[in-house]
């Protein structure tokens, strides 16, 4: 379940608000939000149990014994460590709004004033130097 925080002038709002952006984040999933919703827990001791019978089932070979425990180890700890931070290293999806806005947005006006008399400028200085 995603977190949602939202703050407004009357209760109703809030919960207009929280509403739609669950509904958004339920249609704009990420491609690995099902890796994040799986039960994760549930793959991890299949996958524990499966290398424990396979290594049974194998003939004892030093080399390529420890080799396959290694790699069986670092595949468990890689698994439980996404597990664990799951939260937080695969969000399922991302929302963010803010009210910032940049240098352009805020000096519109200005910037706009400033071309203007730049162009007026040039023009002048054109009808002078121009002939």
């Amino acid at each position: 379940m995603p977190f949602v925080f939202a703050q407004g002038e009357t209760e109703a709002w809030s919960a207009g608000a929280v509403e739609v952006v669950y509904s958004f984040l339920q249609s704009h999933r990420l491609w690995y939000s099902w890796f994040v919703s799986w039960p994760t827990v549930i793959f991890i001791s299949v996958l524990a149990m499966v290398s424990s019978g396979v290594l049974w089932l194998l003939p004892e070979s030093p080399a390529s014994l420890r080799l396959m425990v290694l790699a069986w180890l670092s595949t468990l700890v890689a698994l439980l460590g996404l597990n664990l931070a799951k939260a937080i290293l695969l969000p399922s999806s991302v929302l963010r709004i803010t009210n910032e806005e940049g240098f352009v947005r805020r000096h519109v006006g200005e910037l706009g004033l400033a071309l203007a008399l730049l162009t007026a400028a040039l023009t002048v200085v054109g009808w002078f130097f121009g002939r």
